[in-house]
């Protein structure tokens, strides 16, 4: 049964689409840089995923289709127990120490950690944009060896790349929207690192597992406001949605950190009382039913059609989905509250990191 306003639900998910589509193809047409490319892939299969689950139609049809769903819900690994999140992440660790550490001439030299494991992407400010160890896990390159990596890498592009191009091809050049992409691509450098080592990166003297997941929560919300932000403008309503998404994911992994704290170090325990003051302002900022249409493109929570009547509008932006769900906020209050809620977020977990400047290299 579809809800009452079914044709505007319709009609508004497909604007989405489009909007989403005709971003995503600029985009990566117009800033042609392997870290953007890659850090971007997840938020790029959930428009694939998405767009072909609400237009039931065959999108995703290649070898790497499995892999570009498994891509998409990597997005969601924060808000899963510890204990599981904590051992994708040391597996991705292991593989990587493993492949740099048999490059070493001797194998006894692999228990010196003298090798590098991790490399860390950031802006010419030291601001961390990306990992390799959260790209090994992402993309599932684990046991790959360079060939294989590079292979997987570029054909799982080349299929969501292909189904963009189809939506595309489908919607007709003329009903495609405007989209601008500004000319700002920062200029990358990278710190390589070793995460078995005493003096590390990382300050705290935690354990491995809660390192990996501070550094992989920063580096999604580093993409998002160092380098994705710099590329579209602020009221681009595909960045919203990433930026909402990763925000609202960082969060729920802060929460599963700050329960891991106080299990293994006592609730007097500095980081995870501070984790307190950001965990307490989701229910203000995280809506469950617009979540849900972040994720997916309807707008409806089962029968109910989630944009009230005295809110339609296909002037706003959403549609007056967000005043709908935010009982009067704007799409302008909302997204600056996301942005600034980001940026404590992203400020809070880079105190845990040391990323020394002056060590960086151009890429």
């Amino acid at each position: 049964m579809k809800p009452k306003n079914s044709t505007n639900e319709n009609m508004y998910s497909l604007s989405l689409i489009l909007n989403d589509c005709a971003t995503i193809a600029g985009l990566l047409q117009n800033s042609r840089n392997p870290i953007l490319s890659m850090m971007a892939l997840p938020y790029v299969a959930l428009f694939c995923v998405e767009a072909e689950n609400y237009l039931n139609i065959e999108l995703l049809n290649g070898e790497y289709a499995k892999d570009i769903t498994d891509i998409r819900n990597a997005i969601k690994i924060y808000g899963e127990r510890f204990a599981r999140s904590s051992k994708r992440f040391l597996s991705a660790d292991f593989s990587q120490d493993s492949i740099f550490g048999n490059k070493l001439l001797y194998k006894c030299m692999r228990k010196l950690n003298i090798h590098y494991n991790l490399g860390v992407y950031c802006d010419e400010y030291g601001n961390v944009v990306g990992n390799t160890q959260l790209i090994e896990d992402t993309l599932a390159l684990k046991w790959l060896n360079d060939e294989q990596r590079s292979i997987k890498s570029f054909e799982i592009g080349k299929e969501m790349g292909e189904a963009v191009g189809k939506l595309l091809t489908s919607f007709g050049h003329k009903r495609l929207p405007r989209i601008e992409i500004h000319n700002n691509l920062p200029v990358l450098y990278y710190i390589d690192a070793n995460t078995n080592r005493k003096k590390s990166i990382f300050l705290k003297g935690y354990n491995k597992k809660v390192n990996l997941l501070i550094l992989h929560m920063l580096s999604n919300l580093g993409f998002v406001n160092n380098l994705l932000s710099k590329l579209l403008p602020k009221d681009s309503l595909w960045l919203f949605r990433v930026r909402y998404v990763v925000t609202y994911y960082s969060l729920l992994g802060i929460e599963k950190m700050r329960n891991y704290l106080i299990k293994k170090y006592g609730k007097t325990d500095t980081v995870a009382i501070e984790c307190e003051r950001y965990i307490a302002k989701r229910n203000d900022l995280f809506n469950s039913d617009f979540r849900s249409c972040m994720m997916h493109y309807g707008l409806c929570n089962g029968e109910d059609y989630l944009i009230k009547d005295e809110y339609n509008d296909v002037s706003k932006n959403f549609y007056g989905l967000i005043e709908s769900c935010y009982e009067g906020k704007t799409f302008e209050q909302l997204n600056y509250e996301i942005i600034m809620f980001g940026k404590e977020l992203e400020k809070f977990l880079s105190k845990q990191l040391s990323i020394d400047k002056n060590q960086l290299e151009k890429l």
